[in-house]
């Protein structure tokens, strides 16, 4: 489900970042999104080269590392921080699902992805999307439109928790749509 050389490309250009290790599962996340992953980052395309350039370091089991803004160095998780973190990628009791609707927005000179609510659409930096390999196994969910958006395979049990970026106008094109 996750693209990794495309998490791969975005990483180099984030702060803050940490990346842990808990039960199975690794997890990676950064000021506008999440991950958590069965796979083994160790072997994964770009991805792990990626890490250790910014890391220089690998996280044991049950332990983790962040590198935060102005820091040079990658410092050690407190474990209270880590499962807060993982927290973050439990599906709200509330949520709702959403539909992928394959509609890009330009604004800004950024390309926005466009997600559907049933009341309201829900605009996620493209770029973040391109994490995701959209297929039928992939579920959607949030519970509004500047909460978190969880998208998940229960396959392989990835997750990817992507914010939504705040719009005060809904494109014309959509609102036109709408009144149809």
């Amino acid at each position: 489900m996750i693209n990794y050389k495309n998490v791969s490309k975005t990483l180099k250009n984030e702060v803050p970042i940490m990346w842990f290790r808990s039960g199975n599962f690794n997890y990676l996340f950064t000021g506008y999104w999440g991950l958590r992953t069965t796979k083994n980052l160790y072997i994964e395309k770009g991805i792990f080269t990626t890490l250790i350039n910014i890391f220089q370091v690998i996280p044991d089991k049950e332990s983790g590392y962040e590198l935060l803004y102005g820091k040079k160095q990658a410092s050690i998780m407190a474990d209270e921080k880590i499962e807060r973190f993982i927290k973050l990628l439990e599906v709200p009791e509330k949520s709702i699902d959403l539909e992928y609707t394959n509609l890009i927005q330009i604004d800004w000179d950024k390309e926005i992805s466009i997600l559907k609510s049933p009341e309201k659409y829900i605009y996620i930096d493209r770029k973040f999307t391109n994490f995701i390999e959209m297929n039928s196994d992939v579920k959607i969910q949030g519970s509004s439109s500047v909460s978190p958006v969880l998208f998940s395979n229960s396959y392989d049990k990835e997750i990817a928790m992507l914010l939504p970026l705040r719009f005060s106008n809904e494109s014309t094109y959509l609102k036109q749509e709408e009144e149809k």
